[in-house]
């Protein structure tokens, strides 16, 4: 596999205490640029497969807890450290942020206030009026951050 998880030390570990095997590596805070973009694929695939597929994920996936292993390590290209906080989304949350990002890729904004209905984010008990501010906030919001512009 592309990902690592190390191996947790049953015996030194409690409710409050992780211990796992010591592993070896370049924390991505710390690597070589064009390291860490040769990592991206798996970074990607991880955190899409945990998000969106598993639905069990890591909820402090910064550089420093992602460990790039050597070339030719048989245990893969990333290790994931520190799962001190880890989540889970049921499969309709998992449906709502697929929905989100074909909705989101389309620019179907009057969709995406659906999508945050669904997802909580907004009330379902919106006017039609307010549905439609909602939906021209998203459009002004999101456009430069997600479509440069």
């Amino acid at each position: 596999g592309e990902v690592y998880v190390p191996a947790v030390h049953r015996a030194l570990s409690s409710r409050t205490v992780l211990v796992t095997e010591w592993v070896e590596g370049v924390p991505a805070s710390r690597a070589d640029p064009a390291m860490v973009r040769g990592a991206m694929p798996a970074v990607k695939r991880y955190a899409l497969t945990s998000l969106l597929e598993t639905g069990f994920f890591h909820t402090d996936p910064h550089a420093g807890n992602l460990v790039l292993l050597p070339d030719g390590d048989a245990r893969g290209q990333l290790c994931v450290l520190d799962f001190g906080l880890m989540a889970t989304f049921p499969e309709a949350v998992r449906d709502g942020i697929c929905s989100w990002v074909v909705h989101m890729s389309n620019r179907d904004f009057e969709a995406l206030v659906e999508d945050h209905v669904a997802l909580g984010f907004l009330p379902g008990s919106m006017s039609a009026g307010e549905r439609a501010a909602s939906r021209r906030i998203m459009e002004r919001v999101y456009t430069p951050y997600v479509f440069g512009g």
